[in-house]
């Protein structure tokens, strides 16, 4: 996907996007990102903020059109209206809500690719940021979450400009650098059946004391949060669910790739690249040990060069001719996995207003389709960190077991 093109009516998909929208046509693989802010706002006021929020990202009401020439785009029509729902917060819990968002898709060929649901009682407001995964990731949508707050609270914020994919904007420094083959892979993993029945969502918060304590460990065993949260998952699986304690379990961890260049930072699109790792040993329940060879493992596509080359993979891979059933079998039997770490790291909001308003944070809430996937999702706030768990097939008491694995990683 070497063709650098970008013209005011629109932009051409990147790997990444072009792999979710084509995945989404089989099985919706959009995500939910949820926060909690102190107050209130009308109607009114939410409508101009998301008015305004489109304006700054043309990208959010766009459609994707399949152009057989040059493959997918995404084509901003300033017409189309995001949708925004209300409900009260108490008559379901903001996570059953959630759980119906991920079962509505988005309709890709009339767009828009974002809507917003809120969920409001006396003392806050719970916000859902739903949005398709083609032209976003959830990084992004945290960049978005604060742009959106700042706007309702009566911030002006001027246009963003377009940003083209990163393997295009970085097509010259890619070209530098080897580009890898996939492995032969013999795992297979077929898709679930699509039903009408959300998919099972809980959430698991770790107070920041004990947040603090972990993150200092974390510190002097020379492994990361993501490492320990990971480790303490298949700790806490393994201990719960007998297939994962008699194969390999595939574990998949999005990787920021943001930082390769300044203008990606607050950019709508698909800023990362998957990593796939597989714990090998069903017998291993020491987590730190287990955590120090998780961050290991991902260091080969951290760092710029990393990014880099996951770049030139993707590129190699996913050609504009890519069809959804070769796409589909990049899923299936190519890149398939059975745990879905997927951490937004410390978040830090840039808006005055958001840092102040936001006291709480959770997600990326998704599922690929996989049948049997668990996802977590990893999101640090004001220290205190917020763990979401989805999936169609629940592993009972896998939130309840993190925990307690947690607890246990600060007494060894």
């Amino acid at each position: 996907m070497d063709s650098p093109i970008h013209t005011a009516n629109g932009r051409p998909l990147g790997a990444m996007e072009q792999l979710f929208w084509s995945w989404d046509q089989h099985c919706p693989n959009h995500f939910v990102l949820a926060a909690e802010i102190d107050t209130r706002f009308s109607l009114e006021q939410w409508r101009q903020a998301l008015d305004s929020l489109q304006v700054r990202n043309p990208l959010l009401g766009a459609r994707i059109v399949d152009v057989a020439s040059g493959g997918a785009r995404f084509v901003p029509e300033p017409e189309l209206m995001l949708p925004i729902r209300i409900a009260t917060l108490g008559e379901l819990s903001w996570q059953v809500e959630a759980g119906r968002e991920l079962l509505e898709p988005f309709d890709t060929q009339t767009g828009p690719l974002c809507r917003l649901t809120l969920l409001e009682n006396d003392q806050c407001t719970i916000i859902l940021f739903i949005a398709h995964h083609a032209p976003l990731d959830g990084m992004g949508a945290t960049r978005l979450l604060d742009e959106l707050i700042q706007l309702v609270c009566g911030k002006s914020l001027p246009p963003k400009p377009a940003v083209q994919a990163p393997e295009l904007m970085l097509i010259d420094e890619r070209r530098l650098l080897p580009t890898p083959t996939l492995p032969t892979n013999e795992d297979f993993t077929n898709l679930r059946m699509i039903t009408d029945k959300p998919p099972h969502l809980e959430t698991l918060t770790i107070e920041a004391e004990m947040t603090r304590q972990l993150v200092a460990r974390c510190r002097d065993e020379g492994t990361t949060m993501h490492g320990l949260i990971t480790a303490a998952v298949l700790v806490a699986g393994r201990s719960l669910h007998k297939e994962w304690c008699e194969r390999p379990v595939r574990v998949a961890t999005p990787v920021n790739i943001r930082g390769l260049d300044p203008s990606f930072e607050d950019a709508m699109g698909v800023f990362m690249i998957p990593a796939r790792t597989i714990e090998e040993s069903p017998q291993n329940t020491q987590i730190w040990p287990m955590a120090t060879a998780l961050r290991h493992e991902l260091l080969p596509y951290v760092g710029r060069e990393g990014g880099l080359i996951g770049l030139n993979l993707l590129s190699s891979v996913v050609e504009p001719s890519l069809s959804n059933e070769g796409a589909l079998n990049l899923l299936t039997s190519v890149l398939p996995w059975d745990l879905v770490v997927t951490n937004l790291g410390r978040i830090s909001f840039k808006g005055e207003h958001s840092a102040k308003r936001v006291q709480a944070l959770w997600g990326p809430m998704v599922s690929s389709g996989l049948s049997g996937e668990q996802v977590i999702g990893v999101a640090t706030l004001n220290d205190v960190l917020q763990l979401s768990y989805t999936t169609y097939q629940p592993i009972s008491g896998l939130l309840t077991a993190v925990e307690q694995a947690l607890k246990q990683s600060l007494a060894v």
